[in-house]
């Protein structure tokens, strides 16, 4: 198979005069040729192929946009991050990942580490118009493509491994030929206001259309009114979202933009009502799709199939769902999956016994199509970000007035969850959300902090003693929600 830097380079030159990146920055926008996007890509080709570890750590915008291309296709292993990454997290990352250079588009200090090496920092408008060229390189399949940062239930950080095999195959199956699931084509304009830097953004919102033809839409920040008038003006035909997106748009008023064909939802669970309101308000079908880090996409609920209202679709081509027959668990195999997480054999051996990954996730199948009912991770999704309760629960811990803390996500219309924390106070003392709220927020990023606190004589605890998280989840069902949720 070819590779994906081969395969997205022979789509942009086979028709080298379309428009086929557009970035709305804060002026106008900028309007790059298919032809003028693969020279570009291929000048930091050159740049980057003597490299084995590239991180790119930009806000969303053209420089990222073409770099991260051009690292495609020197066949290096791409480590997307975000810009504003605290820098202490940031050197923790690089030293995790191995990397040997990051490319910004902003001023970095960065200092050495582990035993005296240290990692060169790039600018990303380094590249001059007479750079050289590079011809998009074939990556051996096992070879890293991307290497993407998540976390276990523990919250401890651990860096996925995406072969070059597992993108190229699973990105052409939903994007590439006439049975692509996606249904992407040339005639196709994509609203990319996902961070690039995401593992949804970077592969659904961006490589997926490239590779398909399609004209890609980069917006340098989300704001509601901005792209409710980008998807008109353009006339945009599909959008990859998160919840909070689709709640924002909802609240704006006026005539929905008109050319959508339909939107995919994914990255937190999506109320139906909130799915309604989004219909109704873009005037086109709000469907949901699933994955993880380490298993990108395995269902969609993808046209030309009946829309399935509050499930994530049918399992892609190539991979197979299942669930464990005594847990519930919902269990994927195919070609979407990691190789492993870096340099942790056991935790990978662990995540995917007999080649399959266990999920987490609890579902039960309607038909074809993969309902989620609830976790077994203890994770919280909230408007696309993931929170690990143990994280909160440490700070919590810490105050001075809290003897023991459980935070559990409570479903809401828009965010997907909100962070909600049970605390039982020391004896003889009580609880003030206030205090509890500015203790949190001096320590926690601002998407962590719960937003609701209730006091509690003890926590419900079970035979072995931990904590019962779905009899405190149970409290929070909101109106027809699903049990557990």
């Amino acid at each position: 198979m070819s590779s994906l830097g081969r395969a997205i380079h022979t789509r942009l030159t086979t028709e080298p005069e379309r428009i086929a990146l557009v970035v709305h920055a804060a002026t106008s926008p900028v309007r790059l040729t298919a032809g003028e996007l693969d020279r570009r890509a291929r000048q930091w080709a050159a740049r980057l192929v003597a490299h084995r570890r590239v991180a790119i750590a930009a806000d969303n915008g053209l420089p990222l946009a073409v770099a991260l291309l051009g690292a495609i296709y020197a066949g290096v292993a791409v480590v997307p991050l975000y810009a504003g990454t605290p820098r202490a997290d940031l050197l923790a990352r690089l030293a995790r990942f191995g990397i040997d250079l990051v490319l910004s588009d902003r001023s970095l200090e960065l200092v050495p580490f582990g035993e005296g090496a240290a990692v060169a920092c790039w600018s990303l408008s380094a590249i001059m118009d007479d750079a050289p060229l590079a011809e998009p390189v074939e990556v051996a399949p096992a070879a890293p493509q991307l290497l993407l940062q998540t976390s276990g239930t523990t919250g401890q950080p651990r860096a996925v491994v995406i072969s070059a095999e597992a993108l190229a195959s699973h990105l052409m199956t939903l994007a590439d030929g006439p049975h692509a699931v996606l249904g992407l084509g040339r005639t196709d304009r994509v609203l990319a206001t996902l961070p690039l830097a995401h593992s949804f953004g970077c592969r659904m919102a961006f490589l997926a259309p490239l590779l398909a033809g399609a004209e890609v839409h980069v917006v340098t920040r989300f704001s509601a009114h901005a792209t409710l008038e980008i998807l008109a003006a353009e006339r945009i035909t599909w959008a990859p979202v998160v919840p909070t997106m689709l709640s924002a748009w909802v609240a704006v008023e006026g005539a929905p933009p008109g050319a959508l064909a339909w939107v995919l939802s994914a990255g937190a669970p999506l109320p139906d009502a909130l799915a309604l309101e989004a219909e109704a308000r873009l005037g086109c079908d709000v469907r949901q799709g699933y994955g993880l880090t380490e298993a990108s996409f395995s269902t969609l609920d993808a046209p030309p199939s009946p829309r399935a209202l509050g499930t994530v679709g049918r399992p892609v081509p190539g991979v197979e769902v299942r669930l464990d027959p005594a847990s519930g668990e919902v269990l994927v195999r195919g070609p979407n999956l990691m190789s492993g997480y870096l340099d942790e054999p056991e935790a990978s051996a662990a995540a995917m016994p007999d080649g399959w990954l266990a999920t987490g996730d609890l579902g039960t199948w309607e038909g074809e199509s993969l309902r989620l009912v609830d976790r077994l991770k203890d994770i919280i999704l909230r408007g696309g970000h993931t929170i690990h309760p143990a994280e909160v629960e440490a700070v919590l811990a810490s105050h001075p007035q809290v003897a023991a803390a459980a935070v559990v996500g409570r479903p809401h219309p828009h965010l997907g969850e909100e962070v909600v924390a049970h605390v039982v106070p020391r004896p003889f003392e009580t609880m003030d959300p206030v205090e509890l709220t500015a203790w949190s927020s001096a320590r926690l990023a601002a998407y962590k902090v719960p937003t609701s606190f209730f006091t509690e004589a003890e926590l419900p605890l079970g035979p072995s003693g931990k904590v019962l998280k779905r009899a405190l989840r149970s409290r929070h069902r909101l109106p027809g929600s699903p049990p557990g949720k």
